[in-house]
């Protein structure tokens, strides 16, 4: 790699970036990790020409050095630091830490923030290792599995093994995180510049020093059986932050009827209920079969029939998350709770802090209550309120679910077109229209499915055809296309004006673009970064002129007309051809 010269460094920000990709790229790793920042310096000082032969070793010579590039930069002034950059700690002149601090970037020595990460790291590991030596010595499901392989049998093994797995898993993670990974965070950490994963908030720093999950918050239920959370899922939403902790500790202590007391002061069975019958199941139509079973549990409950409302509670949760595999995975059976609350999980965005009381806790007293008929030392009170918040919580799970039938019933229950106002808004919702339509040619005996779809279709014939909507998206489409491509092809052109044989996107041939495009991204390089949103909406536009006429049947037909006449002359001028050639240019293959 051939030396940076002095006189060749002007613009300060493209000077120093210049310097540490040379360094950084090169550093060796004994030097990344070196016991002091003079090494590192020097490192980089040898890949400038200075104008002049100099002995590296000389401490002298090595600050000469340094100051010279810090005063060219514009770092030195008079022969120190300017006063904006003065630490308050550093010496005023100390050239050689400057130039580690300020040309290269560095906020501590990597060797440092190595050492503080490698302890912190492995004292995540040595808890969790005493955890998987606690499941080794003293869970006889786990020394069987060990030694005999996989027997899952009682559903308190599974619970075991389950868990001992997680733990296994995230011991992987944390081992491999510390043989290959941490000396690449450790360096990047020491960095100031964002670009090299320097300073951001501290939840993302914590998220890059210790990339697994042990360290979260309420981490050590998810590894820890007898630490699974059974109440902290009944507080729902509407419990005040401040009060929560006071909630919680009252179930903690076993003061479980103060625990309800209290809760419903914001959260009352009699508020549950009504959620129940006039929301969940009023808005949610694979709910609407169990209405007159929801209701014969609210007449249970206000009459204080605590063994009726138990029986009949305990299969409405199992029920629910049948309702929800059948909708997620309609063509798999699954045979038990357990099983239906793992195949929901990945629909969930927050199944880790609730789910396994729901897998691992509430099957022990569906089997004994249902199987056995072992009623000896509960109090049915305390169950028909733990059971009526569940159901609460499953509710508004099922009504969460990461899945499109489920979206768009929840959009058309919500005012839809506030969601629908931009192009880029259409091209999304299409996409799930699009996947929902499949859906229901793959199972046309979904009557749910077909009805909520027949409301979308009502919908846009009626209140979404007269709300204007379309008359304004015509407009930009036949007022603003033509014209942002142009501006597009014109700024991009412009661009290569310096080249022998420059670019004109109007006029070039789609087979000649084809076989320029490598020289065209070489002149545009980063600078496509500023272009890149007036690209995705051109892009957006066709995509919306391409797909309208599949979702949006109302559109008035001189509309439709019209931009079929302007979708038309985009594809017969190449346009369109075009734009999908330039695409790498502006989207990366990871977004695509």
């Amino acid at each position: 790699m051939s030396l940076i010269t002095l006189e060749s460094l002007n613009d300060t920000y493209p000077a120093v970036n210049q310097i540490r990709k040379q360094c950084f790229q090169t550093l060796p790793n004994e030097l990344k990790f070196a016991d002091d920042y003079v090494a590192i310096v020097r490192f980089s000082i040898k890949q400038l020409d200075i104008g002049q032969a100099i002995n590296m070793f000389d401490i002298i010579a090595l600050e000469n050095c340094c100051q010279q590039v810090l005063s060219k930069l514009g770092f030195y002034h008079d022969g120190k630091i300017i006063e904006q950059l003065w630490d308050g700690h550093s010496a005023w002149y100390n050239p050689v830490f400057h130039y580690f601090r300020h040309i290269l970037g560095f906020n501590d020595l990597p060797k440092n923030n190595l050492n503080k990460l490698d302890q912190m790291v492995r004292e995540d590991l040595r808890y969790l290792l005493t955890l998987i030596q606690r499941y080794e010595t003293n869970e006889s499901a786990i020394k069987t599995y060990l030694n005999e392989g996989t027997k899952r049998g009682e559903h308190e093994d599974k619970i075991r093994l389950d868990f001992y797995a997680r733990c296994i898993k995230e011991r992987d993670i944390i081992v491999k995180y510390l043989t290959f990974n941490i000396e690449k965070r450790a360096f990047e950490k020491s960095i100031n510049d964002h670009e090299l994963g320097g300073v951001q908030t501290q939840w993302i720093i914590e998220l890059q020093d210790r990339p697994y999950r042990w360290w979260h918050p309420f981490a050590n239920p998810y590894f820890d059986y007898k630490l699974i959370n059974t109440y902290r899922h009944r507080l729902g939403n509407n419990v005040l932050l401040i009060n929560r902790q006071e909630l919680e500790d009252l179930y903690v202590n076993g003061e479980v009827n103060q625990f309800y007391s209290k809760l419903a002061e914001t959260k009352s069975p009699e508020h549950v209920f009504h959620g129940i019958l006039s929301y969940y199941v009023a808005v949610n139509n694979l709910l609407r079969d169990r209405k007159p079973i929801f209701e014969e549990l609210k007449r249970l409950f206000e009459n204080e029939l605590w063994y009726g409302f138990t029986a009949l509670a305990l299969p409405q949760v199992e029920g629910i998350f049948s309702d929800m595999t059948a909708l997620l995975k309609p063509d798999k059976k699954f045979n038990s709770l357990p099983n239906k609350v793992s195949a929901v999980r990945p629909f969930y965005d927050y199944h880790e802090s609730t789910f396994d009381y729901f897998e691992y806790i509430l099957p022990r007293l569906r089997n004994r209550f249902l199987h056995t008929g072992n009623s000896v030392g509960n109090d049915f009170k305390i169950l028909a309120l733990d059971l009526l918040y569940d159901l609460d919580y499953i509710l508004d799970v099922f009504n969460s679910l990461k899945d499109e039938q489920i979206t768009l019933n929840n959009l058309l229950n919500s005012n839809i077109e506030l969601y629908l106002i931009s192009i880029e808004d259409f091209n999304s919702f299409f996409k799930l229209l699009d996947k929902l339509r499949q859906r229901a040619k793959e199972y046309p005996e979904n009557s749910k499915l077909a009805e909520v779809l027949g409301r979308w279709d009502d919908f846009e014939n009626g209140h979404l055809a007269e709300s204007g909507i379309y008359d304004m998206i015509w407009s930009r489409i036949k007022f603003e296309l033509y014209e942002k491509t142009v501006d597009l092809f014109n700024t991009l052109s412009n661009l290569t004006s310096d080249l022998p044989n420059p670019i004109s996107l109007f006029a070039i041939k789609v087979s000649e673009l084809r076989s320029r495009f490598d020289e065209l991204k070489s002149i545009i390089g980063s600078d496509a970064s500023f272009y890149k949103k007036q690209y995705e909406e051109i892009m957006a536009t066709y995509n919306w002129l391409n797909e309208y006429r599949k979702h949006l049947v109302s559109i008035k037909p001189e509309y439709i007309k019209e931009l079929s006449d302007i979708y038309k002359e985009e594809k017969e001028r190449d346009r369109v051809k075009k734009m999908d050639i330039l695409k790498p240019l502006f989207i990366t293959d990871q977004e695509i």
